[in-house]
């Protein structure tokens, strides 16, 4: 998917009411997805369990 939207509030419309979402940041790299950042309180595991890719953690993420 490849979607690009004029604000937040455009991105989030379609979410209906009670859904759980796992937001984190992702970056294309050479070993395949790299999860980059997480929103507060998301753990890799919530965005790997939402992601049907494989993902990995980068060295800054690591670190946080």
């Amino acid at each position: 998917m490849n979607k690009v939207c004029a604000s937040a509030a455009e991105a989030v419309a379609d979410i209906p009411d009670g859904a759980s979402l796992a937001v984190g940041g992702l970056d294309i790299t050479p070993a395949g997805l790299a999860l980059v950042e997480t929103a507060p309180g998301v753990t890799y595991e919530e965005i790997a369990a939402k992601t049907a890719a494989p993902l990995h953690i980068d060295a800054a993420t690591a670190a946080c």
